[in-house]
């Protein structure tokens, strides 16, 4: 019967060493769905290649925004800082996207984000869309951009100069190996003491 107890007390100190491993957060694997009806998102039918600057003026900020990420369709080549951060694969004719986090890679993380999507021969050539509250590491798929008229031919993230400072994702290491190694040091105290 004693033996049965300790066994039970035992089990009870594990279980609340444990604990703290359930309540560590997770990489989300959500999508950020965007389609010409997102919002907000502003258009334009000007079919040249956009810069930072072009981006800033269409929509009305006084931010001085950089090109962080663009991937053109068919040539395999992303380039920005972010450019190995990401990898984005085109779908269909292609009026389908997705934009992908490299785990373990940089992250962007900024409070004034937009993403442009461009054609250039179909109307609207552009579209922008503001993404401020994407976190950097959930996917952004791109769908129904100009079906059966069009195709994107590449995509760009911008954001503010200086804003992306995200790095890589944090992890609360410290904080579990702490609880941890309390969780441990008070089983081997009870056991020492039973």
């Amino acid at each position: 019967m004693k033996m049965k107890i300790k066994n039970t007390k035992i089990m009870q100190m594990i279980r609340l060493a444990i604990l703290p491993l359930c309540l560590i957060p997770t990489v989300s694997n959500a999508a950020l769905i965007i389609d010409p009806t997102y919002t907000p998102q502003w258009i334009t039918d000007d079919n040249s290649n956009f810069n930072a600057s072009d981006v800033a003026d269409l929509v009305g900020t006084s931010t001085i925004l950089e090109e962080y990420y663009k991937a053109n369709v068919g040539d395999g080549f992303d380039t920005g800082p972010f450019s190995d951060s990401y990898e984005t694969t085109f779908f269909n004719m292609p009026d389908s996207a997705l934009i992908e986090w490299v785990v373990g890679s940089d992250i962007i993380d900024c409070p004034e984000c937009y993403l442009l999507v461009k054609d250039g021969n179909q109307s609207p050539a552009q579209y922008v869309f503001d993404i401020g509250t994407w976190d950097g590491m959930e996917d952004i798929s791109l769908i129904d951009f100009w079906p059966e008229q069009g195709a994107i031919s590449h995509i760009a993230i911008y954001g503010g100069v200086g804003d992306d400072g995200g790095g890589k994702p944090s992890v609360p290491e410290p904080s579990f190996i702490a609880l941890l190694g309390m969780g441990l040091s008070h089983i081997r105290r009870k056991r020492k003491a039973a």
